[in-house]
């Protein structure tokens, strides 16, 4: 613009022949078109640079929003990692608990073998009574024979003491026999 400026002040002042000043005249007009030809050109960048900005501006949002959607992604992500681990765990514990209930026998076989052995904790009781019956039996005879050894003893040592009671007691002894 400057050299533009100088050329017209020049061209204005001074006093060349025609075809110079013609010559001039066209080498203004080449710069002024250049002029607006630079002039458009900073318009269309300036414009395009509007639009680029906007369009940049644009896709840092778009960016932006992406960012956060992703964000969720990855808290739901997480959510769902922690909740299949919950149910791993889970099924580990149930296997582990299934592996154990199928070791153990059968709620039948159970009841079988409870009902048998119920069975013969009840034979067992019966015979038990019938053992505490006899030894109860067994001690009366005991102390009956004790009670009978007392009395053969006392008769013997009456004996020594006397030849006559002898003779009564063998009448005695003949008595309880019968």
């Amino acid at each position: 613009m400057n050299v533009l400026h100088r050329a017209v002040t020049k061209l204005c002042n001074t006093q060349e022949s025609p075809e110079e000043v013609a010559e001039s005249f066209d080498r203004i007009m080449v710069q002024l078109s250049q002029c607006e030809f630079a002039v458009r050109k900073s318009r269309k960048v300036a414009s395009m640079n509007a639009i680029e900005l906007e369009n940049y501006q644009n896709f840092s949002q778009k960016i932006t929003l992406d960012i956060e959607k992703e964000k969720k992604k990855i808290e739901n992500t997480k959510l769902e990692l922690i909740a299949a681990k919950r149910i791993r765990k889970n099924k580990m514990e149930y296997d582990v608990l299934g592996k154990v209930i199928i070791k153990q026998p059968d709620r039948k076989k159970s009841e079988g073998e409870l009902l048998a052995i119920q069975t013969e904790l009840t034979r067992l009781r019966a015979a038990r009574g019938d053992v505490v019956k006899r030894l109860a039996s067994r001690k009366r005879q005991f102390n009956g024979l004790v009670m009978l050894l007392h009395q053969l003893q006392t008769t013997i040592s009456d004996l020594d003491e006397s030849p006559a009671d002898i003779e009564n007691s063998s009448m005695e002894v003949e008595i309880i026999d019968d």
